[in-house]
């Protein structure tokens, strides 16, 4: 690759692993970092403003969520950052394939699905090259069975997507690979988490243990080349992946 990026995604499961991310940031050294289920009030602390850009797409409030400890600023969502001293934006989007911008949902206890889904875009150039990058928090289903508001879902989703020639999204799918949706994901993109990975799910930190899917994607369409792509434990409830992305 001529001109590469270091891509860093994970699902952080709000403020339960700051630390871990914390440490894993500074491992990394990303240069564009996919956050999913990130507090909005963290974001300062995780990707200060003098050394990142960072963009936020609001998926709901979870402040009514006690059980998972979650502070009275409970907006939450996905965010992309991208490193001030490499990367350069040129374009946002936000697309809510479920839900209303103007609106706020309060996101309720066992209703998973009772907030927003969007997919967060940011169009950047390193050393001139263009690049797309984007990431979503896709619809939760129970055991990771596909269900007919996955497939609907899907569908909106997929409309946005199908306007934009090349990108690179990544993010946690809720969607098993070897499952229907997860299938439909990966005959849609290129599919970038290594073939031998038998599982996205950080049994050491997730609720559930350890259950034995991949969930969390790197995928791309069009000319979009991704080496080194690696799963890691110890950040989230959620592995975390990296990658570096060319063209």
């Amino acid at each position: 690759m001529s001109t590469s990026i270091a891509l860093a995604c994970v699902n952080i499961e709000g403020n339960k692993h700051l630390d871990l991310v914390e440490k894993f940031l500074a491992e990394q050294n990303p240069e564009v970092l996919c956050l999913q289920e990130i507090l909005e009030q963290d974001l300062p602390r995780l990707v200060p403003a003098e050394t990142w850009e960072v963009r936020f797409a609001s998926m709901g409030d979870v402040s009514q969520l006690e059980s998972l400890n979650f502070p009275q600023n409970g907006n939450w969502g996905v965010a992309i950052a991208t490193r001030k001293n490499a990367i350069t934006v040129t374009n946002t989007d936000i697309h809510y394939y479920v839900g209303k911008a103007e609106d706020m949902p309060i996101i309720s206890k066992g209703l998973p699905n009772s907030n927003r889904r969007a997919v967060l875009r940011v169009d950047a150039e390193k050393d001139g090259q263009p690049f797309t990058f984007a990431t979503t928090h896709f619809t939760w289903t129970n055991n990771g069975e596909t269900t007919d508001e996955q497939l609907h879902d899907w569908q909106g989703m997929k409309a946005y997507l199908d306007k934009l020639p090349e990108f690179l999204i990544c993010g946690d799918f809720n969607a098993p690979r070897g499952g229907q949706m997860g299938d439909i994901l990966e005959q849609a993109f290129t599919s970038h988490v290594p073939a031998d990975t038998k599982t996205t799910i950080d049994g050491s930190l997730h609720k559930a243990g350890a259950l034995q899917f991949v969930v969390d994607y790197i995928l791309t369409k069009g000319t979009y080349s991704v080496e080194d792509a690696t799963v890691h434990t110890g950040v989230s409830d959620h592995c975390a992946l990296t990658a570096r992305v060319g063209r």
